[in-house]
């Protein structure tokens, strides 16, 4: 995901023959990367909560 969207926002500086934002570039991992481990973690918490488990596997 990182290298599609630095293609959408960088593209333009890269092609005119500059640096690339590495600040923006580290983002576009990032964020997608936190996003979906953020998501990922409140599943299983949901998913526990449901069947009464702790999120560890203990009870």
């Amino acid at each position: 995901m990182g290298t599609a969207l630095n293609l959408i926002n960088q593209s333009e500086v890269v092609l005119a023959g500059h640096a690339p934002s590495w600040i923006h570039v580290t983002l576009n991992y990032l964020v997608p990367y936190l996003v979906a481990s953020y998501s990922a973690a409140k599943n299983e918490v949901g998913r526990s909560q449901r069947s009464g488990s702790d999120p560890s596997g203990q009870r």
